[in-house]
């Protein structure tokens, strides 16, 4: 058995424990059967519209931030905790690859993005 990914693992751990089908998670998310299926069982190349995911965190009972983080990494990117003072994560392109310097670097300088008073 192929190893799902993070979006589909959600779905599948939800079916698991609750025996729900695509169809009642779908309806609980204002989503179609065919929608729930096709997170669950193709692969993912872009991340869902935020309308899709939010649906789909109403259709799982899940946070929509949870819900949109696998779906980032089901497409394939990185997603880390940032040490923002606000708690949020950040997705960064190799951000694994910077080291422990370069890391608060680039957390210090998106948070200064987030603590800006002038349009400049």
């Amino acid at each position: 058995m192929a190893q799902l990914n993070p979006l589909a693992r959600l779905i599948s751990d939800h079916q698991q424990r609750t025996g729900e089908s695509y169809a009642k998670i779908g309806r609980r998310g204002n989503l179609s059967r065919s929608v729930v299926h096709a997170l669950a069982n193709n692969p993912i190349k872009a991340v869902p519209k935020p309308e899709t995911l939010a649906g789909l965190a109403l259709g799982l009972g899940l946070p929509v931030e949870r819900v949109t983080i696998a779906a980032q990494r089901a497409a394939g990117y990185n997603v880390y905790p940032a040490t923002l003072a606000t708690g949020d994560e950040i997705v960064i392109a190799h951000y694994h690859q910077l080291n422990e310097a370069d890391r608060r670097r680039v957390a210090d300088f998106i948070e200064t993005l987030f603590t800006r008073t002038d349009d400049s």
